[in-house]
């Protein structure tokens, strides 16, 4: 029987309550309980996988962080916390604030639709 995936424990002994997740390009962006903002790197190597820490924000959010996405080809992250909608710069060490989605007040998830034009 093929397996589409296989099921690899990744950050088990994490200290932090984990409330949302979001991967790309080898990446994994982890929201947690207590606001804190953590990425990683995640790679294989023979049957586990291989974790780096490549940034974190302790302070990113005073609440806890209930969904993040990525949107690689504008470099941005887009996190909800406090049922507020927030856009940050994914390529500075801290995540920046770039703006915050005000009209969003009293939001409890949000969906991504990339439009990408060719030329």
């Amino acid at each position: 029987m093929n397996e589409a995936y296989e099921i690899i424990p990744v950050l088990e002994r994490l200290p932090l309550e984990i409330e949302s997740l979001a991967a790309y390009d080898g990446n994994l962006v982890v929201g947690t309980r207590q606001g804190h903002l953590l990425m990683y790197s995640v790679g294989e190597s023979g049957a586990q996988a291989d974790i780096k820490l490549l940034r974190s924000n302790k302070n990113f959010s005073k609440k806890p962080i209930t969904q993040v996405a990525v949107v690689p080809h504008y470099q941005i992250l887009i996190s909800l916390s406090d049922n507020l909608i927030s856009i940050h710069d994914l390529t500075v060490y801290n995540f920046p604030l770039l703006s915050i989605m005000s009209n969003t007040k009293g939001a409890t998830l949000f969906d991504l639709e990339i439009k990408v034009r060719l030329a």
